[in-house]
């Protein structure tokens, strides 16, 4: 073992930095964590003795007295700090309707403001060499394995922490104060969706609510950095029982599986749904179903149909956070993604929230997800609430597609741009405006740099006019001194003048991009409010996705068509597609 605290076996330990409590009047329960409530409903108290009223002044002393070597806490608190103390039975009894629910008397405010801070040791005690845990998810996952609570607390760390992993794994990944190791997470404004005037919006809020993920997107709530850093730094899963292990203040808490899905008000309704973590991480090209043409599945949102596309943001901003590049589909994101495509079947969100966050804890590279579930987990299972400083945001969708590519056909021979950073040539024949992107001019945005070839050809170009001119003026420089010398002076003739070789290549450039952007653009459909409520006006029985797709098909057959008249008033005029290919030859 890495750490002294998990490689010593449980027994009496004298290194305790606090002095001996044992003989004296106790303060009262809640006291060490926030102001104890002035009454007190009764509660039932499980079997094992895991669950109920707690005492928290026991949870901050250790085992045994270091004066007298007498053992000072009980049966019962020897056991809740090995196997976590864990929700009261009054808290959640069962699935409530909608969440969050309000706090109830059992429940005490913190008086302190958590906040994020370097470890202090305790004095006494030497700090230990410290190990860095950014980007070693071996490392990490080796730690992860390992369960900590079996062993004795480490009292010689800062008593945040239960051993040194926890205390290096905080130091090294979570204590960053200005950017926080936390995945960005939003909450849906559904009411602001049903108001926009987009027939895709509407069919999105219908899907989510046959899948039962309006209530869980919806769900608001704001979170303590530090306390979700405490969480994720000494995070432990148990197989055995099924359950998520952590430490807040250096106190055990732990929840299973069923009471994580009835805090997020799912319930055993959800449990019954397939778990998409069983299935295998789909390729891209299996998601063709979700492109506008499916030879171009690549994994990336460019591309996808506009129901595809608001969905995907939606779920990347609560069900599939992602810090980092927006445009690609990641994981098990693509699973869920292809579940609304048609036939899909609704999927146990319980499941899919409890692996994901699993496989994040073992790979500290990913951003810390589901802050807002966590955070309202952890207060109903401590029973304490927090003051906040991360705020959970809303989501607003501003638009339902992906800037459409332009549908002006290639330009003719006689709007081509310059050679050099002219595209490929486009091979004769039939053409389509709404072609592949491969067969159209690629256009070039306003304030986009140009291409590396060009850069490199206009450095190297300013590179020998700089020499050439500095070459002149040493010269001239030279035969000022010779002049003052009496010897005899050099004619160097006049300052060289090089005309700039790209100024014509820059302005065909732009007559060109002009001609380009005035063609006919696919036009983005934006979202805008409307003041009375609108109906779908789209025929009974079909889908968003179904009418998008026989949209296309029909610009498809109108431009084929087109590209047909055109054809054949080529061959009347006598100009074959052959002999134009012959003359630009």
């Amino acid at each position: 073992m890495d750490h002294a605290g998990q490689s010593s076996s449980p027994g009496i330990r004298r290194n305790y930095k606090r002095t001996a409590q044992c003989g004296r009047s106790q303060p009262s329960s809640g006291t060490s964590q926030g102001r104890p409530c002035n009454f007190s409903a009764p509660y039932r108290v499980a079997s094992d003795g895991s669950d109920g009223v707690w005492n928290f002044e026991y949870a901050l002393l250790p085992d045994i007295n270091p004066e007298t070597g007498e053992v000072q806490i009980d049966d019962r608190e020897r056991y809740l700090r090995k196997h976590g103390r864990r929700i009261q039975p009054a808290v959640c009894p069962s699935t409530p309707p909608h969440i969050p629910v309000p706090f109830g008397p059992h429940q005490v405010e913190c008086e302190t403001y958590p906040q994020l801070h370097g470890p202090r040791v305790p004095l006494g005690f030497t700090p230990r060499l410290p190990k860095s845990y950014k980007q070693q998810s071996l490392s990490v996952t080796k730690e992860r394995e390992t369960n900590p609570f079996i062993y004795t607390k480490d009292e010689s760390l800062d008593p945040r922490f239960w051993n040194q992993f926890h205390m290096d794994f905080y130091t090294s990944v979570c204590l960053r104060p200005k950017h926080p190791h936390i995945a960005p997470m939003h909450a849906i404004d559904w009411d602001h969706l049903a108001d926009k005037q987009s027939i895709v919006c509407d069919a999105v809020i219908e899907a989510c609510d046959a899948f039962g993920l309006k209530e869980i997107m919806a769900f608001r709530y704001n979170w303590n950095v530090e306390i979700i850093a405490q969480f994720h730094a000494s995070f432990y899963y148990s197989k055995s029982d099924s359950a998520i292990h952590w430490t807040t203040s250096g106190i055990h808490f732990a929840v299973d599986y069923i009471t994580f899905s009835r805090l997020l008000g799912l319930g055993s309704k959800d449990l019954e749904r397939d778990q998409i973590h069983n299935e295998r991480k789909l390729s891209n090209y299996e998601l063709k179903d979700l492109y506008r043409r499916p030879q171009k599945a690549d994994g990336e949102t460019q591309g996808l149909k506009s129901f595809f596309y608001v969905l995907n943001n939606l779920l990347r901003a609560t069900l599939t956070p992602k810090s980092g590049d927006a445009t690609s589909i990641h994981a098990f994101a693509k699973n869920v993604l292809l579940r609304f495509a048609e036939n899909g079947r609704p999927f146990c969100i319980t499941n899919f929230l409890w692996e994901e966050l699993i496989a994040a804890e073992y790979d500290s590279r990913r951003g810390f997800p589901y802050a807002p579930y966590i955070m309202y987990v952890i207060e109903k299972v401590t029973g304490i609430f927090f003051r906040k400083d991360g705020e959970h945001l809303l989501y607003k969708l501003t638009r339902t597609k992906q800037t459409g590519a332009s549908k002006t056909p290639s330009p003719t021979s006689d709007q081509s741009p310059p050679p050099v950073d002219s595209p490929p040539r486009r091979p004769h024949g039939p053409s389509r405006s709404s072609g592949p992107s491969h067969s159209r001019a690629p256009s070039q945005s306003r304030g986009e740099k140009p291409n590396l070839a060009r850069r490199v050809l206009k450095a190297v170009f300013c590179m020998c006019r700089q020499h050439s001119h500095d070459v002149y003026e040493i010269r001239k420089d030279m035969n000022l001194v010779k002049a003052k010398l009496e010897l005899p002076i050099e004619d160097i003739g006049d300052p060289p003048a090089y005309e700039d070789p790209f100024a014509a290549h820059d302005a065909a450039m732009a007559a060109w991009m002009a001609a380009e952007e005035g063609g006919e653009e696919e036009e983005e459909e934006e979202i805008a409010p409307v003041r009375p409520p609108r109906r779908s006006s789209r025929p009974h029985g079909k889908s968003i996705v179904e009418e998008e797709e026989e949209t296309e098909e029909e610009e498809y057959v109108s431009e084929k068509n087109d590209d047909d008249d055109e054809d054949d008033d080529g061959d009347d005029d006598g100009n074959g597609s052959d002999d134009d290919f012959e003359a630009e030859d």
